[in-house]
């Protein structure tokens, strides 16, 4: 699970902090465009395989200020 907060919002690029639950201080970063192009930004330092952060990539809807991508 990590939970995310909106960043900025410029030219049509969305940034988003993202912390994952085994450690909500390990930040990352990503960006969605409004042209559905996606990247990883910075990694968090716990995400070795990018695991959390392609749930940012793509559990967050473009547009969304906050909230939390949960998987089973």
């Amino acid at each position: 699970m990590i939970t995310f907060e909106l960043l900025e919002y410029n030219n049509g690029r969305y940034v988003y902090s993202f912390s994952p639950d085994i450690d909500p201080r390990a930040k990352g970063k990503v960006a969605i465009y409004d042209n559905g192009n996606r990247e990883v930004l910075e990694q968090s330092s716990v995400d070795v395989k990018q695991y959390y952060a392609g749930h940012a990539l793509w559990g967050i809807s473009v547009g969304e200020k906050t909230g939390t991508v949960a998987w089973c």
